[in-house]
């Protein structure tokens, strides 16, 4: 049914990003003179200050900039759920996949699933291992069972990120050969990557003002591991030196989560290679990784 869509909550986020994005349009097209619809560098400023952000030039660019990322990336979620819906899967799973022993997932038409909304209530690390049972068997998680974690993510609490099953399902899920970043991008993108590790979701959308800094800091994080996965199936000659690099070392998932958290710091003001050391410093000690694999 059409009102299963969208929570009022969801709905009222998708309004509000789309009158943030149609009143920073109205701006650009009354600022140039024309039917100008590109945020560029030279007009952010500007559009910061008639937009109400206050503060250094720098620092009203980045918050502007950031809400600008947070609110596209809104109606950028609710599309794609949209497409998923629209066009689910079609691949048949082979039922051998269908281990006997999946209380906790099931597979229906396609795709992953839990067998009832209980399993993650009773059980929240259960999220995680859907997404780790996701990759490791390349099936697409349902649609349903998105719904279902983005409504429990609250269940998410210190106990349940601290825990062994939590810190065992993610090194598991970052060892896998195909599919880390997609899975990774999903999670993020519901709001799991960032209930887990609170430290990633604070640099959600965030934008550092200058020329060097292409993407945001997010999504900069987010694509060392898909440029690390293509690397481990690259064919091209000249990288084959490097794959088999990465494919000899004994822990690539301890490279795939250094390089996932290794800007973290950048949300805090300062130095942000020792704030960044500092965060992953506290989610290594919450996940009671041992001394080596720190050190590693």
């Amino acid at each position: 049914p059409a009102h299963d869509l969208l929570t009022t909550e969801e709905l009222s986020r998708i309004v509000d990003a789309q009158q943030f994005l149609l009143l920073a349009r109205n701006h650009l097209h009354f600022l140039t003179g024309r039917n100008r619809n590109v945020l560029s560098h030279d007009l952010q400023i500007e559009i910061a200050g008639l937009l109400g952000y206050e503060g250094e030039s720098s620092s009203a660019v980045e918050r502007l900039m950031k809400d600008y990322f947070l609110r596209a990336k809104s109606i950028y979620g609710f599309r794609e759920s949209m497409i998923r819906r629209a066009f689910p899967p079609t691949r048949k799973t082979a039922g051998r996949l269908q281990s006997p022993h999946w209380s906790t997932t099931i597979v229906r038409r396609g795709a992953l699933g839990f067998p009832s909304e209980a399993v993650i209530v009773d059980h929240p690390a259960n999220m995680l291992k859907l997404f780790c049972r996701s990759v490791k068997y390349q099936i697409p998680v349902s649609e349903q069972a998105l719904d279902q974690v983005k409504k429990h993510l609250d269940l998410i609490d210190e106990e349940t990120r601290s825990s062994n099953e939590v810190r065992d399902l993610f090194l598991k899920l970052l060892k896998q050969p195909r599919g880390i970043y997609q899975s990774l991008v999903l999670m993020h993108e519901i709001g799991l990557l960032g209930a887990i590790f609170p430290e990633f979701d604070r640099i959600r959308c965030h934008v550092i003002q200058d020329f060097f800094h292409k993407y945001t800091v997010d999504e900069h994080s987010l694509l060392t591991i898909k440029n690390l996965e293509d690397l481990y199936h690259t064919r091209k000659p000249k990288e084959r030196r490097f794959a088999e690099i990465l494919k000899a070392l004994p822990r690539r998932d301890l490279v795939l989560f250094s390089m996932l958290f290794h800007d973290v710091g950048k949300a805090d003001p300062g130095n942000h290679c020792e704030n960044s050391l500092r965060a992953i410093g506290t989610i290594t000690r919450r996940l009671r990784l041992s001394e080596e694999e720190t050190r590693t």
